[in-house]
């Protein structure tokens, strides 16, 4: 406020130098003056309708620059198509298309027009870059767990939307207000603000143009903060979309386990590689090999960095694309044995998976408890989850954002989030990395506690995870098979 006022007496200082109110007004004559105006409904009807056209093109601006970039990240095709519109418009002089649209439409809606131009390029530019730069980690897990598109769209591509978005609207609320003035100032469309510059200039009105210079910056600041407080609020993590989760079908008493649909079966899933090969350049890192993870089985992985471990449970959760050879379930269900063969392997990525990854990979900005909760088997309720989790993790740090964790507390939600998935087997990439002797021991006993009979894959370091997890060990060596 002093600021402020520092500067309105600089202003009011250099008006009584320059002691020529045609030439230049000062901040008492351009206060009075838009009192004066404020009193007239025509300076309403001016404020209003102005207002209302260049926030009908922002609207219509924003709206479908989202529509057409969301459409343009999932279609390369598209994105082409539009760039070389986008460019144009982006750089051709508002000045020249004013003209050329006053020729087609007329003035009335002249404003609208020439903001869409505006706005357009900005948000779309926008959005298309928060979408190319959403993490390929996190949508790599969503993958592997099976989000809903709403899933994905509300927890994954908002947040990483969100900071382009806000950027861009608040650059676009400005030259909105910018350009759709100036368009007005040159179309002359009744009732408009454009039309009272226009007049203050005609009749030399110094005072008016500033009256009318405030009205807009002042107009432009209140959209440009609603705008900003409405995306705001569109970007918060809670939506309600976990409350679904209230109603509770299990005791806590029972474990996690995947179910079939009909019948409530357990359904137990052996995995089979066959011949399967994975190079990287000329780095060969599986060499036709041949593996069978027997369901109900748990196995530890063991061998150098470098040799495999990760890539091969990346093939078996369909991640990884393999140059020979293929992988493939035989699912027991009530003593029916059924082989996943050639046909369906075209969509591996159907498989039931629960998987660590070596990066812990949450939504950062949503709770330790909510990043359970987006996985978690749906026939539990919150309750029996944090009763579950509480096992493993402080209850009083569920409601923490994940961004907040310490490392060895993201690793044991990691854990938690796979064991806890309705998925059909496990596989987990060093999930006791970071982990003291203490709670490793502990992380170990609540995984076996709470598999339930699944296939369990485990890489480790660690030979007295072995014992531990009662595994069969496999050993993986650089360029050498199981």
């Amino acid at each position: 406020m002093l600021i402020i006022a520092f500067w309105l007496v600089v202003w009011q200082v250099v008006c009584r130098i320059v002691d020529n109110p045609i030439f230049f007004a000062g901040p008492l004559e351009m206060i009075k003056e838009l009192a004066h105006m404020a009193g007239s409904r025509d300076f309403i009807d001016s404020v209003l309708h102005s207002l209302l056209r260049i926030m009908g093109g922002f609207c219509i601006a924003f709206l479908l620059a989202c529509l057409l970039a969301s459409l343009a990240y999932h279609c390369k095709l598209l994105e082409d198509l539009l760039s070389p519109f986008v460019t144009f418009i982006k750089s051709v002089p508002v000045a020249s298309v004013v003209v050329v649209l006053l020729i087609w439409f007329g003035a009335k809606y002249l404003s609208i027009y020439v903001t869409f131009m505006v706005v357009f390029p900005n948000i779309y530019l926008n959005v298309l870059n928060g979408l190319k730069n959403t993490d390929k980690d996190l949508l790599e897990m969503a993958e592997v767990f099976r989000l809903s598109f709403f899933q994905k769209l509300f927890y994954i591509y908002r947040p990483a939307v969100m900071p382009y978005l806000l950027s861009g609207a608040v650059v676009s609320v400005g030259m909105s207000f910018k350009s759709g003035v100036a368009a007005e100032v040159i179309g002359l469309p009744v009732s408009s603000i454009g039309e009272g510059l226009y007049n203050a200039k005609i009749y030399l009105n110094t005072a008016g143009v500033f009256a009318w210079t405030a009205v807009i910056i002042l107009l432009s600041s209140m959209v440009e903060w609603l705008v900003v407080w409405l995306l705001k609020q569109f970007g918060r993590q809670d939506l309600g979309i976990f409350k679904r989760r209230s109603r509770g079908r299990l005791e806590r008493s029972k474990t996690i386990s995947g179910h079939d649909d009909e019948a409530g079966i357990r359904k137990k899933t052996a995995l089979i590689l066959e011949d399967v090969t994975v190079s990287f350049g000329k780095n060969r890192v599986l060499d036709h090999m041949e593996v069978r993870f027997d369901a109900d089985r748990s196995y530890c992985i063991m061998g150098p960095s470098g040799c495999g471990k990760t890539t091969l449970l990346r093939v078996c959760a369909g991640l990884q694309e393999t140059m020979d050879g293929r992988v493939y379930d035989r699912a027991f269900s009530d003593g029916d044995i059924r082989e996943e063969g050639k046909e369906e392997e075209k969509d591996a990525k159907r498989r039931k998976i629960g998987m660590v990854f070596q990066e812990d990979r949450f939504c950062m900005q949503l709770s330790a408890l909510n990043n359970v909760l987006l996985t978690a088997d749906q026939q539990y309720s919150t309750e029996v989850i944090i009763s579950l989790l509480s096992e493993i993790f402080p209850k009083e740090a569920l409601q923490q954002p994940a961004e907040q964790l310490s490392g060895g507390m993201k690793r044991r939600l990691a854990v938690a989030r796979a064991v806890l998935s309705d998925a059909d087997c496990l596989l987990l990439d060093e999930p006791f990395a970071g982990l003291d002797e203490a709670n490793h021991e502990r992380l170990s006993r609540w995984i076996l506690k709470n598999r339930n009979g699944r296939l369990l894959v485990v890489t480790t370091h660690d030979e007295a995870d072995i014992g531990r997890m009662g595994a069969v060990v496999l050993r993986l060596e650089h360029n050498k098979n199981l």
